[in-house]
């Protein structure tokens, strides 16, 4: 009976299906467990490939999740650059009622998702927030399962 090596694949082990039938039966005949119980296990590269693709999806999916969540969480804060164009992060906590490190931090997650920019004045060491995208594009390929996202709509210019 042909089996395939196992191998170790991020950690976890996938194996032929020859491999698996053999060791499930000698385990039922009373031999001992097989090495790979225990652990995540693939039979096969194509099942390998599917669950990577599985979650590449999920990440896909809570990456949208995500975004969706941090910008409700901060509609507020981002209403307010819109609407003020804030001049520092303190102008910002100020306009809005919150703590400057708590609007920092928030602006900080926005900024690394592309929602909104921290331009630098020139010779000060504040950061005025401006909103990179007004509107929100996502491409979600079904077939990949990878999403990707596209500014859609740029914001009024600041004056």
């Amino acid at each position: 009976m042909k089996t395939e090596a196992n191998k170790i694949v991020n950690s976890k082990r996938t194996i032929g299906r020859d491999q698996l039938m053999s060791d499930v039966r000698s385990h039922m005949e009373g031999g001992n467990k097989p090495s790979w119980a225990g652990q995540s296990v693939f039979v096969g590269e194509k099942a390998q490939e599917d669950w990577a693709n599985a979650e590449k999806g999920e990440v896909a999916m809570n990456f949208v999740g995500s975004l969706s969540k941090l910008v409700s969480d901060n509609h507020d804060l981002l209403i307010a650059i819109n609407d003020s164009q804030p001049n520092s992060i303190k102008e910002l906590a100020d306009l809005i009622h919150r703590a400057e490190s708590n609007v920092s931090r928030s602006l900080g997650k926005l900024e690394s998702v592309g929602v909104v920019v921290m331009a630098e004045i020139a010779g000060t060491r504040a950061k005025r927030p401006m909103l990179a995208m007004r509107k929100v594009m996502f491409n979600f390929d079904i077939l990949d399962l990878t999403v990707s996202m596209a500014k859609a709509k740029q914001p009024k210019e600041a004056a």
